[in-house]
């Protein structure tokens, strides 16, 4: 009687078990089918099941563990890091490690900490073409372009989707270090590219100017500006119209002046004086005091120019009292000697023209 009932609960405690393993490699199989489906959290739902199910295997705990962090990372839960220091915890020799460390490192770089990021890139071994733009991109944001540069570099020219975004910022960063020839190769292979089309030319043509390659600049940025991103409409505006004012092509500056202070409220007094000059020199001179009037230097060479040219602009439309005035200020300094003689001269002679005192005209002849 008892070798029947020890017979008895035997067969039946086999059959359970039997049944919780099937149970079990059901579960683990249907928790494998929803994650290669990306329903990650009825996926996560059967493997902390699975973590939790004393039949599990050691390899499958593992394995189960990790793809519940994986899982919380996706979902974008706020107890993905709980997970995976769970994991390191647990499993600090696993062979899975180095995922563990590259997942923790993009979950850090989407919360855009990029300290931390780069502590666990930096524990990777790993040569996919997300990690290399993605420690590419952290260095970049860290400020350590030398590293972010090689990192970029390996994206470039190839089949890649982060090829196009690596070329930018590969190109942006040998612009910011002044490595101007190898930014402009990399600027101008970026020209067809649908992302960057509108702002590469913004680049190419600032580096044109820091160059002083002022007719390159022209010839490539006057049929590039309806291109432009409006954000650098007005600087590539002021750039041309700096271009030409290089060249002493005063009429065609004065154009591109004024198209940049129409879409700009960011002008400085230096812009305000060199298209003042220009208007000066193409004999606008009312347009000329229009924007050298107001000005205000705290540089003795710019007070003396804008002082001069000013007056002669008074000048030359018969506004002789206020011309009078300016070339006084002109004589008051000395930073252009030849400027500041032509000044005493035209100072005195309109002294003599409203009849100021003689004793007063003959002392500024004198000098």
């Amino acid at each position: 009687m008892i070798k029947k009932f020890v017979f008895s609960c035997t067969f039946f405690l086999c059959i359970f078990l039997l049944s919780a393993q099937s149970q079990e490699r059901e579960n683990l199989q249907q928790a494998k089918h929803l994650f290669s489906a990306e329903k990650f959290g009825l996926s996560q739902y059967l493997y902390q099941k699975i973590y939790t199910d004393n039949l599990t295997t050691n390899a499958e705990k593992e394995d189960a563990l990790f793809r519940i962090a994986i899982c919380s990372k996706r979902m974008f839960n706020e107890d993905t890091k709980f997970w995976f220091d769970e994991f390191l915890s647990v499993y600090p020799y696993s062979s899975k490690i180095n995922s563990v460390n590259y997942e923790l490192g993009i979950f850090y770089f989407r919360q855009a900490n990029y300290p931390f990021a780069l502590d666990y890139f930096q524990k990777c071994d790993n040569e996919t073409s997300e990690y290399n733009f993605k420690l590419a991109y952290t260095y970049f944001v860290l400020d350590s372009l030398e590293s972010s540069k090689y990192y970029f570099s390996k994206l470039l020219n190839t089949e890649s989707k982060y090829a196009g975004l690596s070329q930018y910022f590969y190109a942006h960063i040998t612009y910011k270090q002044k490595h101007y020839k190898a930014a402009l190769n990399g600027f101008f292979n970026l020209q067809e590219d649908k992302t960057f089309a509108s702002i590469v030319p913004y680049y190419i043509s600032q580096i044109f100017f820091l160059q002083k390659r002022y007719e390159d600049l022209i010839a490539y940025a006057e049929p590039m500006l309806d291109e432009v991103i409006s954000s650098r409409e007005a600087e590539l505006n002021r750039m041309i119209s700096e271009a030409y004012y290089r060249k002493k092509d005063f009429k065609n500056s004065i154009k591109y002046f004024e198209i940049f202070f129409e879409k700009t409220t960011h002008s400085s007094s230096l812009d305000k004086l060199q298209v003042g000059y220009a208007y000066h020199n193409i004999q606008d001179f009312e347009n000329a005091i229009r924007f050298l009037e107001p000005l205000q230097f705290s540089e003795d060479s710019a007070k003396q120019f804008v002082s001069y040219y000013l007056a002669n602009s008074y000048l030359n439309i018969q506004e002789k009292n206020h011309a009078l005035k300016s070339f006084k200020q002109a004589t008051e300094y000395n930073y252009n000697t030849i400027m500041q003689e032509d000044a005493y001269f035209n100072y005195a002679k309109l002294s003599y023209e409203l009849d100021l005192p003689f004793d007063n005209v003959l002392d500024i002849l004198q000098y």
